[in-house]
């Protein structure tokens, strides 16, 4: 996909690094202009220095300035700035600094700094800095500083800080601060100052939170546990993203029957309270099998674990504390007439609802928490 963008953004440098020359910006202003197909225009060769309020462009035409409005059926060219609106069917490029709105079918492009908005059917592209949003189908880049928005259908890039947000289709991809919020399948920055949603979160550090199947954070909360609980007796969990907030990824069994296991996701938040103290707490739902033959029945273990943390150095602690339980199974009824599950232990609450079985009951979690 990166292979395809570039190729795509590469076609329309090529295709428009002729229309535009190193010229200085125009210190001639025209109120109107109309261009067939540049140099064929109103102001005639000399258009590629000119300013204009209103300008139409059959074709595509070349300017100097732009204080109004521009609409081109194809390719609309500035060579220097613009205060005001663009609309073109194919690509919009303005060499200098850009105040208002651009709408393309395919590209807008700037070689200097945007403040306003961006539309394009396929790409956004501006080197310089951003001040408001680029919404496009596939791809947005900004290499300056963006204070507002990018979204699109696939794909955004800022090469440099964003105070704002990124909407992606699948990715994206902030390469120095985020203070905001990026929302996509995937998510990559270096630094969180704010939220990633998504399936899978990268950073480098945060101070904020990462939500979704998997949240990476280089600098961030990253452990193992091993630890029993009144269900069974072997269990192991992995927990990866902030203090603030992690993922869980947990596992277990239960020597005695050799088929009772389970696996299952959640989510938590640790608080240190001293520094040999902290208090986590953890929300998970376990699948549990409890049959000799594993069949997919709903047999579901809802836990919130609370436990207090005794730290023995900057890497290992003991655990321990009590836990919520609230178990739904549907085990045994539709073939026997009643339920068979038995993993619940003292349940202060049982209730049958047609096939399923929900029972409650206070439970304890006791390990060793191994942090890297």
């Amino acid at each position: 996909m990166k292979t395809i963008l570039n190729s795509i953004i590469a076609l329309f440098f090529v295709s428009t690094s002729s229309l535009f020359a190193h010229e200085k910006d125009s210190t001639k202003t025209i109120p109107a202009q109309i261009t067939f197909a540049y140099p064929i225009a109103s102001n005639g060769p000399e258009s590629k220095n000119i300013s204009n309020s209103l300008s139409f462009n059959i074709l595509y035409g070349v300017n100097g300035g732009l204080t109004g409005f521009e609409l081109g059926s194809l390719v609309n060219v500035i060579n220097g700035s613009v205060k005001g609106c663009q609309i073109a069917g194919i690509t919009n490029v303005v060499k200098g600094p850009f105040y208002g709105g651009q709408v393309a079918g395919i590209a807008n492009v700037i070689t200097d700094s945007l403040a306003g908005l961006q539309i394009a059917g396929i790409t956004n592209i501006v080197p310089g800095s951003t001040r408001g949003a680029q919404i496009a189908g596939i791809h947005n880049f900004t290499k300056g500083k963006i204070e507002g928005a990018q979204i699109s259908g696939v794909y955004n890039l800022a090469n440099d800080d964003i105070t704002g947000a990124q909407v992606a289709g699948m990715f994206n991809q902030s390469l120095k601060t985020m203070r905001g919020g990026q929302i996509g399948l995937f998510n990559s920055a270096n630094v969180i100052h704010g939220f990633q949603l998504g399936l899978i979160n990268v950073a480098d550090s945060s101070t904020g939170v990462s939500i979704g199947l998997l949240n990476i954070v280089k600098n961030g909360y990253h452990s193992v546990e091993l630890f029993s609980n009144e269900v069974m007796l072997a269990n192991i969990a992995i927990k990866t993203g902030t203090n603030s907030f992690y993922n869980i990824y947990t596992a277990g069994f239960e020597p005695e029957t050799n088929y009772t296991y389970g696996f299952g996701l959640g989510f938590g938040s640790k608080l240190t309270l001293a520094k040999w103290l902290s208090m986590s707490f953890d929300i998970t739902a376990n699948y549990i099998n409890e049959e000799e033959v594993f069949d997919w029945q709903v047999n579901i273990l809802n836990r919130g674990d609370l436990t207090f943390d005794l730290n023995l150095n900057k890497h290992i602690a003991l655990i321990g504390g009590p836990s919520f339980n609230a178990h739904i199974s549907e085990l045994g009824r539709k073939s026997e007439g009643q339920f068979t599950t038995d993993i619940a232990v003292n349940p202060f609450y049982t209730e049958n609802n047609g096939d399923y079985q929900l029972q409650m009951w206070i439970g304890a979690k006791a390990g060793l928490r191994i942090s890297f």
